[in-house]
Parts: structure tokens; C-alpha cells; sequence
């Protein structure tokens, strides 16, 4: 399942809809289709908002997500061609951020885990982090492994914290911890 993991299974979700069955390839991204989010109109907004309010996946509330995309300094936006978004919330330079990951077809496979490497990569080098940190859902088993493997490591569990009480897990990226076949995105690709 490895080559067109659904996000709904992997975040426990269930299926979202049959046109998105994980045997169905899963649109190619590369590093080029990075780019820096520019918010250059209200119907642009309304359109990333509206694609996010849709994910049927365990999810902070549209209205948080308006407010980092748009209002709140501490985020850092990257899109990932039109598939999706790469973004970290809480940005401390010099320390720490959250991650975020989603893509609007649901599938997160071995080369979307290399584009939000190739983001995090850029990132670090842009904040000069020490981490990176990623929650996951209890529900979410599958993304969590993905994350692990990704070189994330399990450092907690907070009880009950999430939406419905559920559990979540706390993972880890520490600067050094990024894998070395991973090389920060050049800057003219954001642009």
C-alpha cells in the first residue's frame, strides 16, 4: 500500500469516497511544484479553506486554519503544486515549530513524505530550528509510522486532548535527526 497510501486509512478516518480508492495512482509531485503560499485574493482563501473544511480527517477547526493562513505571523506557508499544503504553526526561530500536512486527494505516499522532508529541510534552514514537532491522533496509527519513518521520533502521549477525548501522540525532529539524503529546497523554487 506503500505507493498510493489514502490519508483517510491512514489517519483512521474511513473512506472519504470511492474516487479515491488507494489503488489509484496518486498525482506525481516533485520538488519544483514547492512554492511559497501568496495570499493574492479573498476567492483564493475561501478556496483553501473550503478544500480544508472537506478532509474528512481528524483536523483543527477551519476557522484556526483561516487565522494561521492569513492573520497570525507565527506560520509559514508552502503549497505543494495543487494538492495540498505544507505549513508549520507556533514558529519560534532558533527553536521549535508544529507541522501540518495535508493533501486535498487524500494520499500521502513515499514521494509526498520526500517533498515535506525536502519543506522541513528548508525550514530548518530558514528558522534555524533545533525541532520540529508533529501531532498525531490516536486514531492515526498509520501516520504516525509514516512519520517514524520519516525519521520523527515518539516522544509522548497526551491523554485525551483531542477531538471526542481521543488520544494524541507528540513526535519529534531534531535538526540533526533529518535524514542526509535530504537537501533544503533552493529559494528560487518558493519564490
Amino acid at each position: 500500500m506503500d505507493n498510493n497510501e489514502h490519508l483517510s486509512e491512514v489517519y483512521g478516518a474511513g473512506q472519504v469516497g470511492d474516487s479515491l480508492h488507494s489503488e489509484q495512482a496518486s498525482a506525481e509531485l516533485t520538488i519544483s511544484d514547492l512554492r511559497m503560499l501568496k495570499i493574492v485574493s479573498l476567492e483564493q482563501v475561501e478556496h483553501l479553506v473550503g478544500l480544508y473544511a472537506q478532509l474528512n480527517v481528524p483536523k483543527p477547526h477551519p476557522l484556526l486554519f483561516l487565522e494561521q493562513m492569513t492573520a497570525k505571523k507565527d506560520s509559514w506557508f508552502v503549497e505543494a503544486g495543487d494538492l495540498g499544503l505544507i505549513f508549520l504553526t507556533d514558529i519560534v526561530p532558533e527553536r521549535n515549530a508544529n507541522l501540518h500536512v495535508f493533501f486535498w486527494d487524500l494520499k500521502f505516499d513515499k514521494s509526498r513524505r520526500e517533498l515535506v522532508l525536502a519543506a522541513l529541510a528548508t525550514a530548518f534552514n530558514l528558522f534555524n530550528f533545533l525541532r520540529v514537532t508533529v501531532i498525531v491522533p490516536d486514531t492515526a496509527g498509520p501516520l504516525k509510522e509514516r512519520y517514524l519513518r520519516m525519521g520523527f521520533t515518539l516522544e509522548g502521549t497526551i491523554r485525551k486532548s483531542g477531538p471526542g477525548g481521543i488520544d494524541e501522540h507528540i513526535l519529534g525532529l531534531l535538526r540533526e535527526e533529518l535524514p542526509c539524503h535530504v537537501t533544503p529546497v533552493p529559494t528560487s523554487f518558493l519564490a
